[in-house]
């Protein structure tokens, strides 16, 4: 019965193929985005700037607008801190009355010279 049994068991383990399925991995590129400078850059119609604040990926700023023609317009540096090529897909919590001028998103973020590469801002 032993001999049975062992007989058995090794034929069913030579004859089996073991297949390892739904491997995952997670690789994390080696590029970045931050948010480096921000600079009120013009007033118009009695805007005032009460406080600007920035991290890596958050800016925070406070203005007086006192008048329907008021406005207060900030210069954003953002800078590519990786070794790739990026760009910028989206940009969340933006109010109603804010507007983007001098920039398109998902485009590549490019000095003057249209260079985009490691380091530029």
């Amino acid at each position: 019965m032993f001999l049975v049994l062992s007989v058995s068991i090794g034929y069913s383990s030579l004859t089996t193929s073991l297949n390892i399925t739904g491997l995952v991995t997670k690789v994390r590129q080696k590029a970045d985005i931050r948010i480096t400078d921000l600079q009120m850059s013009e007033v118009s119609n009695e805007g005032q700037s009460k406080y600007q604040e920035y991290n890596k990926e958050n800016i925070s700023v406070g203005v007086n607008l006192p008048n329907s023609n008021s406005s207060v317009t900030y210069k954003v540096e953002v800078t590519n801190i990786g070794n790739v090529e990026m760009g910028i897909l989206s940009i969340e919590g933006l109010p109603e009355n804010l507007e983007l001028t001098d920039f398109q998103l998902k485009e590549k973020i490019c000095d003057i010279s249209n260079v985009c590469k490691l380091g530029i801002k």
